[in-house]
């Protein structure tokens, strides 16, 4: 289990094929992507501006592939 924060990560729902939610922790830079067949991926050391970008994506399994899936570590 990952420690997301000293509390509790939010997820913002999200229209997507693939993607169910994604959350966000500012202070650890905690990345967490809910995906619609029930799995979480938690990736390490994202940037804010990143999120940001994916959270305004036209796409959002384009921008994971493209830019999270393989760039960052997963936890």
């Amino acid at each position: 289990m990952v420690n997301t924060t000293e509390g509790h990560l939010k997820r913002t729902r999200v229209n997507s094929s693939t993607i169910k939610s994604i959350g966000y922790n500012t202070q650890n830079g905690l990345l967490e992507i809910e995906f619609l067949n029930g799995d979480i991926h938690h990736y390490e050391k994202v940037q804010s501006d990143i999120y940001l970008r994916f959270i305004a994506a036209q796409s959002y399994t384009a921008y994971f592939n493209d830019i999270i899936r393989n760039k960052y570590t997963r936890i």
